[in-house]
């Protein structure tokens, strides 16, 4: 016999992955737009991590580790598609 899933752990467990994509549209915007830098005189500050530490208070640390991968995966890739970026230079 198969186990009937509630309603109710669907629902949250729907929320909780559109509250996860947000985030992670979220993280890619800041990323690759100037939204996520702050420059001020010579010092360039970055907000892109908020939207990981906002994730990781309000759902738990395995959201916060999941959108902590997310963040990584932003900066590797602009790092990757930057021009002049010469990552395997010896």
């Amino acid at each position: 016999m198969e186990k009937a899933v509630s309603h109710s752990r669907t629902h949250y467990d729907t929320r909780r992955l559109v509250r996860m994509a947000v985030l992670v549209a979220i993280i890619f915007l800041l990323a690759f737009t100037p939204l996520g830098y702050l420059v001020i005189g010579p010092i360039a500050a970055t907000t892109i991590q908020m939207p990981v530490i906002i994730g990781a208070v309000l759902m738990g640390p395995t959201a916060g580790a999941i959108l902590g991968g997310f963040f990584g995966l932003s900066a590797l890739l602009k790092v990757i598609t930057m021009p002049g970026a010469d990552l395997f230079a010896t």
